[in-house]
């Protein structure tokens, strides 16, 4: 384990496993917050009511931290190990595998389902998996 911890953090000494664990339960929960901000300024402009508003808005959260946490603890954890044992520290690296590895869960999903695969979806997979790759990298601390 310590030359993983080198090679992501060759210039200080921390603690690897927490900083990691911390980055991957936070990314999600900063993407879902940013999601319902979004859900609930659409819901506002859709609904009529206060409550529609709130029951929109609240039904998206479930929905968004759900995919979320699905997402970084399979193919996330999946795509995350890769780049810790190649040590794989660049900001585009970390960009790009989150950006393919969403599109391959969306794609994955959509065969399991039956459900066809649109463009749209497509897109924000792509910023949904980009995203959350960046908030890991930046709440762990990995620096080129």
């Amino acid at each position: 384990m310590k030359l993983f911890a080198t090679s992501f953090w060759p210039d200080r000494e921390v603690n690897a496993l927490l900083r990691m664990a911390l980055a991957l339960l936070g990314a999600p929960l900063i993407v879902t917050a940013i999601l319902t901000l979004i859900a609930f300024t659409i819901a506002g402009m859709s609904e009529s009511s206060r409550t529609g508003v709130m029951a929109v808005t609240k039904e998206a959260a479930v929905q968004f931290l759900t995919i979320s946490m699905i997402f970084t603890f399979s193919v996330g954890l999946i795509g995350v190990a890769g780049l810790w044992a190649f040590a794989q520290r660049g900001f585009v690296t970390w960009f790009v595998t989150g950006g393919v590895l969403a599109v391959l869960a969306t794609e994955i999903l959509g065969l399991s389902t039956g459900a066809a695969v649109n463009q749209l979806q497509i897109v924000i997979a792509i910023s949904l998996g980009c995203t959350t790759f960046i908030l890991i990298r930046w709440i762990a601390g990995i620096r080129n």
